[in-house]
């Protein structure tokens, strides 16, 4: 068996193989393996692993879970990593989330310290979110000997992603973020940690994060409105119930928690407003819900739905629709703003909607009759004539060839449609 997940993992284009590290990490039969060749790390791995109770403080602190499964007949180990089922990166994380990851890495880095041992890499990037837990998920970044602990903090916070948070968030320039990390209270990890607590959080009550908040309880069904009930029989219309979703324009989360109660297992909420987003995070955390908050649009995070990578490029392992593909997508009052308003086409919306689903796509429709658009023809004079139900629906069968499932929503000119992409 260890034979075969290494010579699967090895063998495997988008596996990774760290040189000077000789690690290769990647998926078999919908699992995370790492195969270590180097020996030095192969026996480090070993005798941290003889510690049990210490490998599950470091879990618990946040580091990725994992099973040490073995060697092969080659001596490299084998080891297996939980898998999370959104990998959100830090361009779509909210300052809590930011805290929240920093403050992560910076326990694991402590805890390690009792080993002799350090992460090589305390990146941003070596970091995902599963649900609401911050995950350090490079487990093959530990090495023996000792970091400058200064340098841990630095090394993840002075990434080009979150820059431009310190400095907004503390009005200083980028000199003076740099004197502040130097600073001699920073130099312990419970310094730093209590320093990230205090920040202040940036998020706030926005236009969108106090948008259409009436007494929606996802416990007390009295509460629902027409758009819930008409999402949740298309969800039980779906055989069988999706195991993941995604909540594109997902707002606070009202529908987010909605899937939870129509037996969806894990869901992602994604949206363009960060207090939107944030508001999400908190109440998940609080409630312990799997719903993973991500701040963005499907329709512009890094633009690479423009770029095809070559089936072996690693590269293609960080395309939004790879992190974030579900079962099931959901995409309510969200399509009128991009096809109406900002004129993209209802073909190009499709198109990148079918990436992110794997099998089924629930979508509202919004008439250019409904009172939050303007007719025909808009306010500039700009002709719309083509933004019609039929127009609509022929765009989006062009990618979900299954059979497709229409019912009412709220007001009278809304429809909910649920596209398949395969027959039911």
């Amino acid at each position: 068996m260890l034979n075969e997940i290494s010579k699967a993992i090895t063998e495997n284009p988008m596996s990774v193989d760290f040189h000077g590290r000789r690690h290769y990490c990647g998926l078999h039969e919908g699992r995370i393996y790492r195969v270590v060749v180097d020996q030095k790390d192969c026996e480090l791995y070993k005798s941290l692993f003889e510690d049990s109770e210490f490998m599950l403080r470091l879990f618990e602190a946040g580091l990725v879970k994992t099973r040490l499964l073995g060697s092969d007949s080659e001596g490299r180990l084998v080891l297996e990593h939980e898998r999370i089922k959104f990998q959100t990166m830090s361009h779509e994380w909210t300052w809590n989330q930011k805290k929240e990851a920093a403050i992560t890495t910076l326990r694991i880095q402590e805890l390690l310290n009792e080993k002799n041992c350090y992460l090589t890499d305390p990146h941003v990037f070596n970091v995902a979110f599963s649900a609401t837990r911050p995950v350090y998920f490079d487990f093959g970044s530990i090495a023996p000997g000792s970091y400058p602990i200064t340098d841990c903090l630095r090394n993840f916070w002075l990434s080009q992603t979150l820059i431009a948070s310190w400095m907004n968030l503390l009005h200083i320039s980028y000199t003076e973020l740099q004197d502040l990390l130097n600073h001699s209270c920073l130099e312990n990890v419970p310094a730093q940690i209590a320093f990230i607590q205090k920040l202040p959080s940036s998020a706030r009550e926005s236009e969108w994060s106090k948008y259409d908040k009436g007494d929606f309880d996802v416990d007390n069904r009295a509460t629902w409105k027409d758009k819930h009930l008409a999402v949740e029989g298309l969800v039980g219309a779906i055989s069988p119930t999706p195991a993941t979703a995604l909540d594109i324009g997902a707002n606070t989360g009202d529908l987010c928690r909605m899937l939870l109660k129509c037996g969806v297992a894990d869901v992602c909420g994604l949206d363009i407003d960060e207090n939107a987003a944030d508001y999400l995070h908190l109440v998940s955390k609080e409630k312990a819900l799997p719903i993973t908050a991500a701040v963005g649009s499907p329709f512009d995070l890094f633009g690479y739905h423009v770029i095809d990578f070559d089936a072996s490029s690693w590269n293609r392992l960080y395309q939004p629709h790879m992190r974030l593909e579900a079962d099931l997508v959901i995409c309510v009052a969200v399509v009128h703003h991009l096809c109406y308003y900002r004129n993209l086409s209802f073909a190009h919306v499709a198109r990148v909607l079918s990436r992110y689903a794997k099998k089924n796509l629930i979508v509202e429709w919004i008439s250019y009759e409904d009172k939050h658009l303007e007719g025909p023809t808009n306010r500039h004079g700009v002709d719309k004539r083509w933004f019609t139900e039929d127009n609509f629906v022929a765009a989006f069968k062009k990618h979900f060839s299954g059979s497709h499932i229409v019912t009412g929503s709220t007001p009278p000119h809304r429809k909910m449609f649920l596209f398949s992409k395969e027959e039911a």
